[in-house]
């Protein structure tokens, strides 16, 4: 096989595996994680009559709409053929539930004389949390887990708006492997040594020697990675810089972001003049000005995370 042809193959093979990692594998964990933060920014009872849908669709039916105390993210009374179940919502993505949130469910199981529970949260569940619930007959759903299942329950815009994100993203990894196979195919077909029926065919040619040509065409094709390499690497320091500067804002104890659409900051209080100032540094920045903010109060405040944007689109 000629070095011509093994470059192309090579080529094929890295753009093939390149097409299925970024349009197959990381879409759809790019699409969970942005569903995932789609669902926390939800009100709880938003959030609530989704998985409430989802279970009827198991086959669940309501016994008793009204929560099963007083307030937002109470327990929910379910039957179903096997016996009455209690559904418990945790709203949010900064949960991290351990095994005293399932005995606080298991209690209301046993209180309602049920069948068992679920506990569904779009966070994410300590290791003790799951010993608990296998003693307890309580199932837990977690955001990974739930995703799927939701998914299809989503109002159209909000399903397509989470689509578009992830295929963006995908789109842009796709045209950084392609280069990447171009490069990998002309580096072989360049490096490899010519075959005998290469030489025998090199004096019909009319044009320029291919060395030549597949030489001058190195640097074309590795242009667009360099460029493409250097836009996500000032993208990612932009976005550093926007983070460090709102970090340093009096009232912001820290800054990072969860995901390249979400900035996440550790508040001490909610005073206009912070929110003033947090929009200000967004606004020196284009691309972050559809950036969404979730604003997280000091641990023990009793106050709900919260999701905000500067520039409504």
């Amino acid at each position: 096989m000629s070095s011509l042809m093994l470059g192309l193959l090579c080529a094929l093979i890295v753009g093939a595996a390149a097409t299925f990692y970024f349009w197959v594998v990381r879409r759809r964990q790019d699409e969970s994680i942005e569903g995932i933060h789609s669902l926390s920014a939800m009100r709880w009872r938003e959030f609530a009559g989704l998985v409430l849908e989802m279970l009827f669709r198991r086959g669940y039916v309501a016994a008793e709409l009204h929560p099963l105390g007083s307030g937002d993210q109470s327990d929910i009374l379910l039957k179903r053929e096997d016996g009455l179940c209690v559904l418990s919502c945790k709203h949010g993505s900064a949960y991290r539930l351990g095994g005293s949130a399932v005995e606080e469910l298991a209690n209301s199981v046993r209180m309602n004389d049920a069948a068992g529970g679920i506990m569904v949260t779009p966070g994410s569940f300590a290791p003790d949390a799951y010993a608990h619930a296998r003693h307890q007959r309580i199932e837990l759903i977690d955001g990974k887990a739930l995703w799927p299942e939701i998914e299809p329950l989503l109002p159209e815009p909000l399903r397509k708006q989470v689509q578009a994100y992830a295929a963006g993203r995908a789109k842009r990894g796709l045209s950084i492997g392609w280069t990447a196979a171009l490069v990998a195919g002309l580096a072989v077909a360049l490096l490899l040594p010519r075959s005998d029926s290469d030489t025998s065919q090199a004096p019909a040619a009319v044009t320029a020697p291919a060395p030549n040509a597949a030489a001058t065409a190195k640097p074309v094709a590795a242009a667009p990675q360099a460029a493409a390499a250097q836009t996500e690497s000032q993208q990612e320091q932009r976005r550093k810089d926007a983070a460090s500067a709102i970090a340093a804002l009096p009232g912001v104890e820290r800054a990072l972001w969860s995901t390249q659409s979400t900035l996440s900051l550790d508040v001490s209080n909610d005073r206009p003049e912070l929110w003033t100032g947090i929009c200000g540094i967004i606004d020196r920045y284009e691309e972050l000005r559809a950036t969404r903010v979730q604003l997280n109060p000091p641990p023990g405040s009793g106050l709900p995370v919260r999701f905000k944007q500067c520039h409504a689109y």
